[in-house]
């Protein structure tokens, strides 16, 4: 049993993502997690049959399906059971047998399979206060093989934080797209208001 100071990361799902309809609607926006992009990323990570791979806020599962249909064994973890269902309804719908879900986070990931030759986390890690983000790190080398590769995609702040109201004002007017093209206006000013934390972790991938 987890101490009751312990960061409770369930918390963290995000802006609605235990409501299937706004699932859906974000896997539909993630034009940066398309299955030919994830699959270029698999080749890239140098992912083939035989190896463990675990995703570490797996999403929609985009990526762990591509992992798994190169032949890995792959483990899709994330905090919003919404989102599990999901990506499982899509590995189904692949034709992949050798993806498991976990609903569990960084901080709460129970590994019981064997170590990872793969250990991957994108755009998700910023949820975590910066203590409970060491703490991550610490939990993720112990669940690779020696010589294993841990990848991370996340988000930073790119702008003084006293300039924070004209840079999410610009960021929004940046990056939102027409109906059906991605994120649009009305949907990441709704994010603005409705969850700071989402909010940052979108500024700015690296």
């Amino acid at each position: 049993m987890l101490p009751t100071w312990y960061f409770d990361e369930f918390k963290m799902a995000g802006v609605d993502f235990e409501d299937i309809a706004q699932v859906e609607a974000y896997d539909r926006n993630q034009t940066v997690s398309t299955p030919e992009k994830e699959q270029a990323l698999v080749a890239q990570l140098g992912i083939v049959s035989g190896q463990t791979v675990i995703d570490l806020g797996a999403g929609t599962g985009t990526f762990a399906i591509q992992a798994a249909l190169a032949g890995a064994q792959v483990h899709a973890v994330d905090v919003s059971q919404a989102m599990l269902i999901y990506a499982q309804n899509k590995s189904e719908t692949a034709g992949v047998s050798t993806l498991q879900f976990h609903r569990a986070g960084f901080l709460t990931y129970e590994h019981q399979d064997n170590l990872a030759d793969v250990v991957i986390s994108k755009n998700a890690l910023h949820i975590l206060p910066d203590f409970w983000k060491m703490t991550a790190f610490l939990r993720i080398a112990a669940l690779l093989k020696p010589g294993g590769k841990f990848y991370l995609r996340d988000v930073i702040f790119s702008f003084p934080p006293a300039e924070y109201q004209a840079a999410i004002d610009r960021w929004i007017e940046q990056v939102a797209k027409p109906k059906g093209q991605g994120w649009r206006w009305k949907i990441l000013r709704c994010t603005c208001e409705r969850n700071t934390v989402l909010l940052f972790g979108l500024l700015r991938k690296c």
